[in-house]
């Protein structure tokens, strides 16, 4: 298992896994969707999981989240055995935006939000000193696989998390 952080040619072992708070408030406007907890689904074998933090654009970052329609379309179609999940730590400033826009959107996937910062705090080492990891391959027990950059905007990305999945299925 590789935990990449800075190019795909620099791979190193690593024993890092990510750790959900116990409890976050769940958005969701689909009344068919089943809302559980994150770990819950224990039979996937992978977690694309996709992290917002509250430094930043934080109405830039809701707005991306429209161009997650695709892509949640791609890996339901291409990958059953994964399974995306959405958390958003707002500041308590824009909390009551995200619940806004979301509804006005009409963006019909659950988001978890995560409103005391647990996750980012439990899970630091995501973070390096040149960017931000927010999308994030998890594996059995939430074992980080991929830690590198965000499938929206870097191609490389989406490859490598695409060709990861495709070969270990």
């Amino acid at each position: 298992m590789f935990f990449l952080i800075e190019s795909c040619n620099f791979c190193k072992e690593t024993d890092l896994f990510v750790t959900f708070p116990e409890s976050m408030d769940v958005f969701c406007i689909k009344d068919s969707i089943q809302l559980s907890s994150i770990d819950s689904n224990k039979r996937l074998k992978y977690k694309l999981l996709v992290f917002y933090d509250s430094i930043g654009c934080f109405d830039c970052k809701l707005k991306e989240m429209t161009a997650w329609a695709n892509m949640l379309d791609y890996y339901d179609r291409m990958h059953a055995n994964c399974k995306i999940i959405f958390i958003l730590s707002p500041s308590a400033q824009d909390y009551k935006s995200v619940y806004n826009y979301l509804s006005n959107y009409c963006f019909d996937y659950p988001i978890y939000l995560d409103s005391s910062n647990s996750f980012s705090n439990n899970n630091s080492f995501l973070y390096d000193k040149k960017h931000r990891n927010n999308t994030i391959l998890l594996g059995k027990d939430n074992k980080v696989l991929i830690s590198k950059g965000n499938v929206l905007h870097e191609y490389k990305t989406f490859n490598l998390i695409n060709n990861y999945i495709n070969k270990n299925e």
